[in-house]
């Protein structure tokens, strides 16, 4: 993948590689209009595959961003068609997404605690498979880490689990290893756990 961008920072063009680096995909950012970005994409072919719209508000905020029609309304789209708007609180902190598609619709809620920290999401999905409703509860320690989250079905009863443990802080109380444990719970994958170990390096600059 490879980026270019102008002199304030903004992206002009972004291109996506295959792992054989044979072109796959390629966006080029419109950015003539007052906080809003039209991409352009394009197939390894150069074929026109559609456009997707982004819009900002005053405070550089996205408040909405879906495809757009480059010309008739009968246009074809090769990307999916879809449509999502977003909320903000007084703070800053986005509260609502909602968004509309050719085969879906969904719409989460979300619930800050004093330290602008997530708390809470209610989500709500309807698709070809019906409609799916879910709850999410984060926990987080003194540092602001997430150290855990669960969700719930509508019902209450517990999906899923997720416990995040964090180690080998360094001398600036930045952690190096994270454990994730996943305990699923639910008819179709019965329970089971998964771990995920993740290790990072920092490197400090003066």
């Amino acid at each position: 993948m490879s980026k270019n961008f102008d002199e304030n920072g903004n992206e002009l063009d972004e291109t996506v590689y295959d792992e054989k680096g044979h072109l796959e995909l390629k966006f080029i950012s419109d950015l003539s209009k007052d906080k809003t970005i039209i991409k352009s994409q394009y197939g390894s072919n150069g074929d026109l595959l559609g456009k997707l719209i982004f819009k900002y508000d005053a405070k550089g905020n996205l408040i909405e961003c879906g495809t757009y029609r480059d010309g008739a309304p009968t246009s074809p789209l090769k990307i999916p068609e879809f449509k999502i708007l977003f909320k903000y609180d007084d703070k800053n902190n986005r509260v609502e997404v909602d968004g509309t598609g050719s085969v879906f619709s969904q719409k989460e809620i979300f619930i800050y605690n004093n330290n602008n920290q997530i708390i809470k999401e209610n989500s709500t999905e309807n698709s070809q498979n019906g409609v799916e409703k879910a709850s999410i509860i984060l926990n987080y320690d003194l540092g602001g880490n997430q150290i855990k989250y669960e969700t719930h079905y509508p019902d209450g009863k517990l999906k899923n689990e997720h416990i995040i443990l964090y180690s080998n802080f360094d001398d600036n109380g930045n952690w190096r290893i994270v454990t994730s444990e996943t305990k699923i719970h639910n008819k179709l994958q019965n329970n089971y756990l998964k771990k995920a170990i993740t290790k990072r390096e920092i490197e400090y600059f003066k």
